[in-house]
């Protein structure tokens, strides 16, 4: 399973919103660097943390991980 695309699509929820990596840290409770990491496809998200930004989206992890392709 290739963890890649999670990445692009927390920053296509996240522009869809207008919301800054700031916006989702504050909103999610991850961290800024975190989040610019999982953007930036040098991390993957932990499942904690994929919990917590699907939760700023109103979604649940399942959902992020399918529009991902996952």
């Amino acid at each position: 399973m290739d963890l890649d695309n999670i990445g692009d699509t927390i920053r296509e929820l996240r522009e869809m919103r207008g919301w800054s990596q700031g916006d989702l840290a504050r909103r999610s409770g991850v961290g800024r660097s975190n989040i610019s990491e999982q953007e930036n496809k040098n991390n993957h998200p932990e499942l904690r943390s994929l919990a917590k930004i699907a939760d700023a989206f109103d979604a649940r992890p399942s959902e992020l991980l399918k529009d991902a392709g996952l």
